[in-house]
């Protein structure tokens, strides 16, 4: 569970970031709308989802090393 939780982290992080590059290239300016306040809000809250997402995997596995290391 926690590759699956950090691999679609790490997918939605991929394509958040490509929708914002793609979004501001000189030659899209002209075809696309600016997105509205609520989907920059949206977007805004799907990164710290997944941050957190991350954060909390990666203290799992510190939490996991330090609490089962074979004595």
């Amino acid at each position: 569970m926690m590759i699956v939780a950090t691999l679609g982290s790490l997918i939605n992080l991929y394509v958040l970031w490509r929708i914002r590059s793609l979004r501001s290239r000189p030659s899209s300016q002209w075809r696309t709308q600016p997105a509205t306040p609520s989907q920059l809000r949206s977007e805004r809250f799907q990164v710290a989802l997944a941050i957190i997402t991350l954060l909390l995997v990666a203290a799992e596995g510190i939490a996991h090393a330090i609490f089962h290391r074979a004595a």
